[in-house]
């Protein structure tokens, strides 16, 4: 690199310049001409080109010859500039003008996970973006949020061995005020908090002491320790302060469910839920969520309780939290439907709207699960563009590598699946560069333990096993087991289940996850049947599938495992069970009708056959095999069957069950409503609203809800807000609260009045704990019919949803001309 300066005694701004050859795009050198302290200008030539050194030398001699005086430093600035741009061009080379800088890192901090995350973007079309110096920067600012909560454990430590628990007492409340407690609390700080004697202390520090202490423990997942401290705290909080001691109570629950004690838990959770108007908005989010996530996942009340925590962090305006309660309700409809559990996943895509880098890596990994749900379900078309969605978000950004790495794979995976040979190398070598760059061992072993299920080798083994126990990581501890026991060819049937059970129980002891533990089970039972032992191998894949409904390679394998130990009535009531959850594909159906004529309900067999059959082209191979089948059916004497309809009990007013009572509200006012609002006093005037008809449409809502929902709703009308007067603000069963303004549109209405309704929903939120609303439009547009009133940022805390009734009394002049 050739670098030279020039000093002149004038103050002027920077100014930047890159110099290219005519003949092709290339930087050549940087010309910087930086104002110094002393007044001087620094002329600085830098670049790693041959022709670098005759730039600078041009440079030189042109600033050489501008005056040192006589002029303002602007105006010898602008000189220079110009001067050093006519030499370089008339040397044949091209000049760019440049920002100051290349180069702009962005940095976000999530205080809740502790993540941060970063990326660089360029700043003009020459600059370069090194990720090397990005990973460094990154890794340097992370330290600092790791070093505070560090420092104050220290702290503690220093004061208690000297048994000055008022100074270490003292330094919690400090530490509070600085970056004590700020980010990822590592385990030293509770360990330090632990070692506090608060029965020294006077009752305000023993208590903020206490509080701080259970808030560390339920981060870091130990609500066992959490517990005790709550216990006092409740004892000492206020009868009257009840959304601290319904946060406290929260913490006892929590910490009962994680030591088995479910139905105190749940006995906690549902007498705070009693009276859930008492409830702050978004501590009732997290104990529906917490009673949900305690349920078991078939029970329906888990569902219900996942939704009332989405609709509830929505009231209180946090997205993010209701989109993870999304997540979760996501997981639980599996057992109800795919295209259930998915749709939860597209309805977090529209929660999750705020921006920056945080909410691109929700959004990614959003779209990452979606990819590995329709991978399950087979699905690899949508699978790879939900995968290669989240690829592109988790491009460029810092700190998120190993999930851009899992994204990569995923997508490597689905490429594969779809016959996309050229893609899945393109993705195999982008994560491979990845995984080097920044020396992920975690993948570099996950590839060991993969090529170890293809080909074994002892020694590979051994080393793998060992690794795998150094990594800490569980997931790879326990792949690395999976591997060994099922393929070293030296141990019998026996000898590997006594390896897959050890590696089960130790993870049951750890309480680990059961997407931790599938593929333990996937292998007990593919040991089982491949001993003969089909009935116990079933017993085994039931359990899969309780807990993961869409793992179809366990589901395939139980029903074949179920043919195989001749059990037909359970594979049809199996059978059964899959059709009413994936729907009515013609492979379950034939495997339902061969099941229900080998257990021999040969009438129905006929029905579900026929049914298969309307699925299938007359050339596919299935059609022969299930028409054949069905014929052997009708000769056993078969008739068709009809199949009984259950009836859904009651349940809690849900948000989306309300909006979709406002759907269904919209389309009845239209069709039966719609012209009861408009008079023509004469044949040659054109239609003109009814008198009130904002009052008149309000009517009509309130009794349309009342009969809907009857005592399970309650509705306060003409609200003032201070800013004009709200239409309904609804309470509904299960403590959730919605806004509802209702506006005409059209035919004298203007657009501005009806988009007003926004602002006097928004102001009614300033003033309430309801963050959710609806704006009713009675939409009479001819041209722009259920156009977007509501201008609003999306970001914010607030979430309003417009639904527009159909009130045109007549179609366009334009449309009648056409």
């Amino acid at each position: 690199m050739t670098t030279m300066n020039s000093f002149l005694d004038i103050e002027i701004p920077p100014v930047r310049m890159a110099v290219l050859r005519d003949s092709q795009p290339q930087v050549i050198a940087t010309v910087v001409m930086t104002e110094q302290t002393d007044g001087q200008i620094k002329l600085s030539i830098s670049g790693d080109d041959t022709d670098t050194q005759k730039v600078a030398i041009a440079a030189e001699e042109v600033a050489a010859g501008i005056p040192k005086s006589g002029q303002p430093a602007g105006e010898r600035l602008l000189q220079l500039q110009v001067a050093i741009r006519i030499r370089l061009q008339n040397e044949g080379f091209q000049i760019k003008d440049l920002p100051t800088s290349d180069i702009t890192l962005s940095f976000e901090f999530d205080a809740k996970s502790g993540h941060m995350i970063s990326n660089q973007e360029p700043l003009h079309d020459l600059a370069k973006v090194d990720s090397t110096i990005g990973r460094n920067i990154h890794a340097a600012l992370a330290e600092v949020f790791v070093k505070g909560p560090m420092d104050l454990a220290a702290e503690i430590v220093g004061f208690v061995n000297a048994n000055d628990h008022i100074g270490a007492a003292e330094a919690v409340k400090n530490g509070r005020k600085g970056l004590g407690f700020f980010g990822v609390l590592p385990p030293e700080l509770l360990e330090a908090l632990q070692r506090i004697q608060v029965s020294g202390l006077d009752k305000s520090t023993s208590k903020q002491v206490r509080e701080c202490r259970m808030a560390v423990a339920t981060m870091l997942n130990r609500y066992d320790l959490a517990e005790g401290d709550a216990f006092t705290l409740l004892n000492e909080t206020d009868a009257a302060d009840q959304a601290m001691r319904a946060s406290i109570e929260n913490v006892i629950a929590i910490a009962s469910a994680k030591r088995g004690a479910v139905e105190t838990a749940l006995s906690i959770w549902r007498n705070l839920l009693k009276v859930p108007e008492n409830l702050d908005p978004t501590e009732r989010a997290w104990i529906w969520r917490n009673l949900s996530m305690t349920l078991p996942a078939l029970d329906s009340e888990a569902v219900k309780a996942a939704r009332l925590s989405v609709d509830a962090f929505l009231e209180a305006g946090n997205k993010r939290e209701a989109a993870t309660s999304l997540m979760h309700l996501s997981r639980l409809l599996e057992f109800e439907s795919p295209s259930s559990a998915i749709g939860q996943l597209d309805g977090m895509l529209e929660i999750i709207t705020q921006k920056g880098l945080i909410g691109t890596e929700l959004r990614a990994a959003i779209h990452h699960a979606r990819g590995n749900r329709l991978r399950e379900l087979r699905q690899h078309p949508q699978a790879l563009e939900a995968a290669l969605r989240a690829v592109e978000l988790r491009r460029e950004v810092t700190g998120l590598e190993e999930q851009l790495i899992s994204s990569l794979h995923l997508a490597a995976e689905e490429a594969e699946n779809c016959g996309n040979v050229e893609l899945t190398d393109t993705l195999s070598a982008e994560a491979k560069k990845l995984e080097a760059a920044v020396s992920s061992v975690h993948f570099k072993l996950a590839r060991r333990i993969q090529h170890l299920f293809s080909k074994f080798d002892h020694s590979d083994a051994n080393e793998i096993i060992a690794e795998a126990n150094v990594s800490g990581h569980i997931d790879l501890i326990t792949s690395a087991g999976v591997a060994v026991a099922t393929t070293d060819p030296d141990l019998d049937a026996t000898a590997r289940l006594r390896r897959l059970e050890a590696i089960l129980y130790d993870l049951e002891r750890r309480r680990a996850d059961e997407d931790v533990k599938q593929p333990v089970l996937i292998a007990i039972a593919t040991t089982l049947r491949d001993d003969g032992q089909f009935s116990r191998a079933a017993t085994w894949l039931r359990r899969i599938l309780d807990s993961h409904p869409f793992a179809l390679d366990a589901r395939d394998m139980l029903i074949d495992s179920l043919w195989k130990a001749e059990d037909w009535g359970g594979a049809a009531i199996f059978l059964s069970e899959q059709i009413d959850l994936h729907g009515e594909a013609p492979g379950l159906l034939y495997a339902y009708g061969k099941s229900l004529i080998e257990a021999g309900n040969v009438s129905e067999a006929v029905s579900i056959l026929s049914k298969a059959l309307k699925f299938l082209r007359n050339d596919d191979v299935l059609h022969k095999t299930t028409l054949d089948l069905r014929e052997r059916a009708l000769e056993l004497g078969g008739t068709f069957t009809a199949t009984p309809v259950g009836i859904e009990g009651p349940r809690p007013v849900l948000r989306d069950e309300l909006e979709q009572a406002l759907r269904e509200f919209a389309i009845f006012v239209a069709a039966d409503k719609r012209m009861g609002f408009w008079t023509r006093p004469e044949l040659k005037d054109d239609y003109v609203w009814m008198p009130k008809p904002e009052q008149r449409g309000q009517d009509l809502l309130h009794t349309f809800l009342k009969a809907r929902f009857q005592s399970r709703i309650s509705l306060f009308e003409e609200l003032d807000t201070g800013a004009g007067r709200l239409d309904l603000l609804l309470k509904l069963d299960g403590g959730l609260s919605i806004i509802i303004e209702l506006k005409m549109c059209g035919f004298g209405y203007s657009s501005a009045y009806a988009a007003s309704g926004e602002e006097q929903i928004r102001h009614y939120m300033q003033n309430r704990s309801s963050h959710l609303g609806y704006l009713i439009v009675f939409d009479a547009r001819l041209e722009s019919y259920s156009s977007q009133l509501i201008q609003g940022e999306a970001e914010g805390a607030d979430t309003i949803y417009e639904i527009f009734v159909d009130m045109r009394p007549r179609v366009s002049s334009r449309r009648k001309a056409k």
